[in-house]
């Protein structure tokens, strides 16, 4: 059962139903659509199977219970071509014997508990950055087959950008899911034997688990060598010694050299001891930083430390000013180049700065130190109006650039620290080698040395680039050149 509803009829129907907040009531834009779909058997899944396969970048899923096969099915494929899917689950789906999660998981789909409210209910898909499918529509078998439910597939940039936006707010206190817990009534030996349509949905996914792609069956995956063996490494820190750049009002490392030697036992043992600031080098600032309710270092979740990154690439513009700020066209220019949001990424920024290291001159506009030289500084930044823009519409989990400063040298300010930190994004500073990453696609590691109450730390930071996909030859895998 479906029905089409021209604009503008919809626009106050869906204002009221599908903002959460008042202060979010707004008409949806011209050009936008609504389409309606009602169960049972009102064909919901199999809308929402369409417009998966439809899905050329993202897809970002929020569900309370879930367990349609043809809808993980769906999304599975999606990932296999290609697409970013990512599945935010209730913590309930942590029991649920018969959950799609499990096999998401397994997939290689990263999945995500959301425990931090009574009942994380949402039934929501993103897809593309454009499109909104949300309603009381569960992904379940039995929503489709036997309830009343309501599904709606909307159409509407700004609406998704509000979507994706409270999804990266939920991603941020959720936890990565790592397997089915026993119940309670598992652990008292209670449980019942399977039936109904629970039990169909989930034998039906355990069959295409093994059965689905080129990948090998998941106990003799498990078994492979690690998933770090054939990737290439990238290391995007600079080394500390004396010539390391700090802040002209920072002294700078400093390694007081210790024993080394043969000892009288009869080994060898050396032993250094090192100062230096928090904030110098290749380098996380913490939130605290600008922010005095801020987290500090020890406190940034891991989750905003290692995720996928993108490259934002302005070397051209900043080669020819030195006091460039990377603005909101940037960002979206990116967006419209790869056809995706930026929602829920770690973001690089590459000025081609990175190249100057560590000429400090070339670097920072000066070679000066102390207060007087910071007037001097002259180095690239993010616009204050778009790290606003970054936190508040995108949500991203971080941030990082090649120059000393996520502002500019010549700010005053310092609007960028502030907005970030406004909304706990850490800022990494200082990072080396962007030139060698791809603008999309690679897993960074961002390990800051744990100072308990640090307003900033050392960081080891590194790229995970991805494996060329192998070869097909008449259809099969086989070994590329």
């Amino acid at each position: 059962m479906k029905k089409r509803i021209a604009l503008p009829s919809v626009i106050v129907f869906a204002a009221l139903c599908l903002l959460a907040r008042t202060a979010q009531k707004e008409p949806l834009t011209s050009g936008s659509s609504v389409a309606v779909h009602f169960s049972p058997k009102g064909g919901c899944t199999e809308a929402v199977v369409e417009e998966l396969q439809a899905a050329s970048s993202t897809v970002l899923v929020q569900a309370y219970s879930f367990t349609s096969a043809p809808i993980a099915k769906a999304l599975v494929a999606a990932h296999k071509r290609g697409v970013n899917v990512q599945v935010i689950l209730d913590k309930s789906q942590r029991t649920e014997k018969y959950s799609s999660a499990t096999f998401l998981h397994h997939a290689g789909i990263p999945t995500f508990i959301d425990a931090a409210h009574a009942i994380a209910h949402n039934k929501v898909m993103v897809i593309d950055g454009q499109t909104v499918i949300t309603g009381s529509f569960n992904f379940t078998r039995a929503a489709e087959l036997h309830n009343a439910e309501n599904l709606l597939v909307i159409r509407d940039r700004p609406l998704a950008e509000k979507y994706a936006a409270n999804w990266q707010a939920h991603l941020l206190h959720s936890e990565g899911y790592e397997g089915r817990s026993r119940g309670r009534k598992e652990e008292r030996g209670e449980v019942r034997r399977p039936h109904g349509a629970a039990f169909t949905a989930w034998f039906d996914l355990q069959l295409e688990a093994e059965a689905m792609g080129d990948e090998p069956p998941r106990t003799q995956r498990l078994r492979q060598p690690g998933w770090l063996d054939d990737a290439r490494l990238v290391d995007l820190s600079h080394s500390f010694d004396e010539r390391t750049i700090f802040w002209p009002t920072e002294r700078g490392f400093r390694l007081e050299k210790g024993p080394a030697g043969i000892t009288s036992k009869g080994y060898y043992y050396a032993a250094n001891r090192f100062t230096s600031a928090e904030h110098g080098g290749t380098h996380v600032d913490a939130p605290v930083h600008f922010n005095k309710d801020g987290r500090t270092v020890d406190l940034i979740p891991l989750n905003q430390l290692i995720g996928e990154a993108v490259v934002i690439d302005v070397s051209d513009r900043c080669a020819n000013d030195a006091d460039y700020e990377v603005g909101i066209a940037d960002f979206r220019g990116w967006e419209e180049k790869h056809r995706r949001q930026l929602a829920g990424q770690i973001v690089l920024l590459r000025t081609g700065f990175g190249s100057r290291w560590p000429n400090r001159k070339q670097y920072l506009g000066t070679d000066d130190t102390g207060p007087d030289a910071i007037a001097r500084l002259h180095f690239p930044g993010l616009a204050p109006e778009a790290a606003q823009w970054l936190t508040e519409s995108r949500s991203i989990k971080a941030i990082g650039i090649d120059t000393a400063s996520i502002d500019r040298g010549q700010s005053k300010q310092f609007g960028s620290h502030v907005k970030l930190f406004e909304h706990n994004v850490p800022a990494f500073e200082n990072v080396a080698n962007l030139e060698q990453l791809p603008d999309q696609g690679s897993t960074v590691i961002a390990l800051p040395m744990k100072i308990a109450g640090g307003t900033g730390a050392p960081l080891r930071i590194v790229a995970v680039l991805p494996r060329p996909a192998p070869a097909k030859v008449n259809g099969r895998v086989g070994k590329t050149e």
